[in-house]
């Protein structure tokens, strides 16, 4: 069962209400006073932890500067889930994430804490339109348990999941079969998709209403 919920991001209360019934919280999770109020309300009382940090510090589709302030989300997201103890973390985010060379905090800070805490780590590749959802990006997933993994029996699942059918705009939302969408793009991405196939790579502020009619092609 969900218990909560966290994110910066103001706007997604509304939407959180619509889709979910467990608790959101609109925090920082940087704020050392609530990384403290979240460890009280749930020590011990969590098996799985899922975590989703900024991407754009590793992503080749960012500028990667080093130093970038975003990491520290994600070394709030295992300061925070290490102290909980779950028997599951799961941290998802681009495939370049681990191996990053202008912001290694992975190999620097994340892996060593996560093992001086006990815990067995795999690092998994898929694109998430395998997986359910209707958007074609390639992610890495970092799962994290107390338990020893078997690594042939994981790697077989994996390879498994990448032949899944593809997710498609249309899956989640019939209604808008035969359409198209718009979206904000990423890099080359098209700003018009139709539905019958997961949306490309697009930026947070696909989220915002488009303006259709100052809106250019680009000429190939």
């Amino acid at each position: 069962t969900p218990l909560l919920g966290v994110d910066h991001c103001r706007s997604l209360a509304p939407l959180w209400a619509k889709n979910f019934s467990h608790e959101f919280l609109c925090a920082d999770l940087t704020d050392r006073t609530v990384q403290k109020d979240l460890i009280r309300r749930f020590a011990d009382r969590v098996d799985c932890v899922l975590t989703s940090p900024p991407c754009q510090p590793y992503s080749t589709a960012g500028r990667r500067k080093p130093f970038d302030s975003r990491v520290n989300v994600a070394t709030a997201c295992i300061d925070i889930a290490t102290a909980l103890r779950p028997r599951l973390i799961c941290m998802e985010n681009v495939i370049a994430f681990p191996g990053s060379k202008a912001n290694p905090i992975w190999r620097t800070r994340l892996e060593p804490d996560l093992r001086r805490h006990g815990y067995m780590i795999t690092i998994l590749r898929n694109n998430v339109k395998n997986l359910g959802v209707p958007t074609s990006r390639k992610r890495c997933f970092i799962i994290c348990t107390k338990h020893k993994h078997d690594k042939a029996l994981i790697r077989a699942k994996e390879q498994r999941l990448k032949r899944s059918p593809v997710t498609t705009v249309a899956h989640w939302w019939p209604h808008l079969e035969g359409c198209t969408v718009s979206v904000w793009p990423c890099r080359n991405s098209p700003a018009v998709y139709a539905t019958n196939r997961p949306l490309p790579a697009m930026r947070t502020a696909s989220f915002c209403k488009v303006p259709r009619e100052g809106y250019t092609p680009r000429a190939h």
